[in-house]
């Protein structure tokens, strides 16, 4: 690493109640073989014995800061990050899960990258999954594809799908994360949120090697808000997704949206773009109606502006 240039990286570690796993995890960030790192540990009110643990490596590492909200409170991982990222001082932020770790290289291997691609706003590293199913096995092997395959324009892959496993496979550009919205309308898909943000307008890099170990377990988050998850629905997630998207970028929503991919079944099954005089133009056709009709939305710089139906016969 002597001839690239060394960026500080913050490594934010959101802590609750994981006393049995916290240890591990922070010492494999203390023992990562690129040095300049600074390490954010932020307690969401925990109440085992997560503190005493984390105390004793902020004693004996000058670049590892516990912080936690006033009064000890659990505000959820939303407000924990954010608490997180306004201590940060680095050019790029990585995250690690207080029940995953890291593997020695994770955070050099993923400099390297940055330095090879500098137009890459996030990185995400394959990972070695414990406690993992088949379904998860191939499931992986499908993200780690489409972000390969698609790295350039890869948002309209992130409907329906989540392409990034685990925050701890993260490293983002700190003035990337700084301008995102935090405000997700289902706390568990957090990352969803946060993700299909970065992918509207920057670009993805995979690292094709497992760099952290993710670990499932009954006391893990997913398993503790899996029924969350389930209960609000994907499609409802994703229509509160797309609607803030669709205010932020007016103008360029509907082309990375209803780009010339389509996968799985969304809200629409087929669509038209065209210039009119300069002008994007989008018609998207509806497939939530009876049969025999088909409704017609069409859309100028990202404003509807006529919606009709047509009687089809079969």
């Amino acid at each position: 690493m002597a001839d690239i240039k060394e960026p500080l990286v913050s490594v934010i570690v959101a802590s609750y109640n994981y006393e049995k796993y916290i240890g591990k995890t922070l010492e494999s960030l203390v023992g990562q073989t690129y040095k300049n790192i600074e390490i954010i540990v932020v307690d969401d009110g925990s109440r085992d014995g997560s503190l005493d643990i984390i105390n004793k490596y902020v004693k004996q590492y000058p670049n590892v800061f516990l912080y936690t909200h006033p009064g000890n409170e659990n505000r959820g991982l939303s407000a924990t990050l954010q608490l997180a990222l306004g201590k940060c001082r680095g050019k790029w932020i990585a995250f690690c899960e207080s029940d995953d770790y890291y593997l020695p290289d994770n955070i050099a291997e993923k400099i390297q990258l940055a330095d090879r691609d500098k137009d890459a706003a996030l990185i995400v590293n394959e990972i070695q999954w414990i406690g993992d199913t088949v379904w998860d096995r191939r499931y992986m092997d499908f993200t780690y594809r489409m972000l390969v395959k698609n790295r350039k324009n890869v948002f309209k892959y992130f409907t329906p799908n989540l392409l990034v496993v685990t925050f701890s496979s993260v490293m983002v550009r700190a003035d990337v994360l700084r301008g995102l919205d935090f405000n997700t309308p289902v706390g568990p898909w957090l990352d969803f949120w946060l993700w299909r943000q970065v992918a509207f307008d920057n670009k993805i890099a995979l690292l094709r090697r497992p760099l952290n170990v993710f670990v499932r377990h009954p006391e893990s988050y997913i398993a503790r808000e899996k029924a969350a998850r389930l209960k609000q629905g994907r499609r409802d997630f994703l229509k509160a997704s797309d609607a803030f998207l669709r205010r932020r970028h007016p103008l360029t929503f509907l082309w990375r949206r209803y780009g010339p991919y389509v996968f799985g079944t969304t809200e629409y099954v087929d669509y038209k773009k065209w210039w009119f005089m300069g002008i994007p133009v989008v018609t998207v056709k509806n497939s939530f109606l009876p049969p025999d009709t088909v409704e017609y939305t069409t859309y100028i710089f990202g404003i509807k502006v006529r919606r009709y139906k047509k009687s089809v016969k079969f």
